[in-house]
């Protein structure tokens, strides 16, 4: 288990300044996966606008992948596609062991899905890297739905979508993106790198986190389902490399709401950002770890409900559900520690506070 300092003092939002209508229900979120096309309709029916002379098809199958159009910067060796130059790559089809690369230090792709069903299954990364230094926007086709799963053999990337350090990663489009992380993430991006959620109907299924990565996390907009086994939305990160030396001292961990609908399933924490969380618009549905009436060992159920450093609240309506404070930006001068420890160790006045398996992609179908 985590320390409850740390734990507590990033569970929901370390630094946030709302002006949304937060709603934080016990019970579960009601809408199945299954469900999603009714509940995440309404997005902008306008399609992706490209220059199809420009532009390069890729089809896949189970035994291959075949590149027409514009083949530049682009190449196959069976069911492994790499993008090696900036451009535009529109991706259909149904494969059950492919993948998709984006080379070291190549800018400028947009990776539009028109309907594709890609899963990694004997890989060790999932089914896109994009690889370090690279700008990347996955875009996912008005009126179609996409899947992305990756299976227990990517040991080495962790997660079904992943974004190595110092690059940026946009989804955006106006149809439906699925990702299911098996192995580990959904979707997770390394030291430096931004990821930027827009408009996309974007659903995740991960056995741990489900949209993260250490620099920033943006929604600006979009329909966001998240189930997690781990955190929902998490900037957290990794300081320490596991020699105990120092790794990434740089990364921002900072979380920033825009605006959009996001609904969270969590096994931990609903939104976890090391610096800071700041939520301007949108409507959020938050449930971690079974609702408020889940009895834990130590802590009979939900403890607090916003807890920080420093919180801001400066319009919106929020409904929680918790045993001891409400909203509390005590700065650890409290009395409501756990296991009779007095407050949580926060830094008062703001600033950094003190220091499912295969059965998962089965389940999505």
């Amino acid at each position: 288990m985590r320390n409850k300092t740390k734990k507590c003092a990033v569970a929901l939002m370390t630094f946030c300044t709302m002006t949304a209508s937060l709603i934080f229900p016990g019970e579960a979120i009601q809408a199945a996966y299954g469900e999603s096309e009714t509940m995440y309709s309404g997005l902008s029916d306008l399609r992706t606008v490209y220059n199809e002379a420009q532009a390069a098809f890729i089809t896949f199958s189970d035994t291959q992948a075949t590149v027409k159009g514009l083949e530049e910067g682009c190449s196959a060796t069976g069911t492994a596609v790499t993008i090696s130059e900036a451009g535009t790559y529109v991706f259909s089809g149904n494969c059950v062991d492919g993948s998709i690369t984006v080379k070291k230090g190549t800018t400028g792709v947009k990776l539009i899905l028109n309907g594709l069903d890609l899963t990694s299954a004997s890989a060790v990364t999932g089914p896109v890297l994009c690889k370090a230094g690279t700008e990347t926007e996955i875009i996912a086709e008005a009126g179609t739905v996409n899947t992305l799963t990756d299976s227990m053999a990517n040991t080495e990337e962790k997660a079904a979508v992943k974004v190595n350090k110092q690059s940026s990663l946009t989804l955006s489009g106006a149809g439906t993106l699925n990702v299911v992380g098996v192995c580990k993430n959904g979707i997770k991006g390394g030291a430096e790198t931004d990821i930027t959620v827009q408009e996309q109907n974007l659903h995740i299924k991960s056995a741990d986190n489900g949209l993260a990565s250490d620099n920033t996390v943006t929604v600006k907009s979009g329909k966001l389902m998240i189930e997690a086994g781990g955190d929902g939305i998490k900037s957290s990160p990794d300081r320490l490399d596991d020699a105990g030396n120092a790794d990434d001292t740089v990364s921002l961990g900072d979380i920033i709401l825009e605006s959009g609908e996001i609904n969270i399933i969590a096994a931990a924490d609903g939104i976890q950002g090391d610096n800071s969380v700041t939520v301007n618009g949108g409507s959020y549905q938050i449930t971690t770890n079974g609702g408020y009436t889940t009895t834990l060992a130590s802590i009979r159920n939900c403890y607090e409900g916003l807890e920080a450093g420093t919180v801001y609240v400066n319009s919106g309506t929020i409904n929680i559900n918790s045993t001891d404070d409400g909203v509390n930006a005590a700065g650890g001068n409290d009395g409501s520690g756990s296991n009779g420890r007095p407050g949580d160790g926060f830094n008062p006045g703001g600033g950094r506070p003190g220091n499912m398996g295969a059965a998962l992609a089965e389940d999505w179908r």
